[in-house]
């Protein structure tokens, strides 16, 4: 019969540091949903132009 081993407990887990990953304000939020706009405006007006040439 093979010797029993000790049982090995597991130390507690250290404590992380909290990480952030983005940091971004209200404004710029709002930045983004208006560049978002502008460029789907632009492409509709792209691909309309296009449509109107076939």
């Amino acid at each position: 019969m093979a010797p029993r081993r000790h049982k090995r407990y597991r130390q507690p887990p250290r404590r992380q540091k909290r990480v952030v990953f983005d940091e971004f304000s209200e404004s710029d939020v709002l930045r983004w949903a208006a560049w978002g706009e502008a460029g789907r405006q632009f492409h509709w007006d792209w691909y309309s132009d296009l449509a109107g040439r076939i």
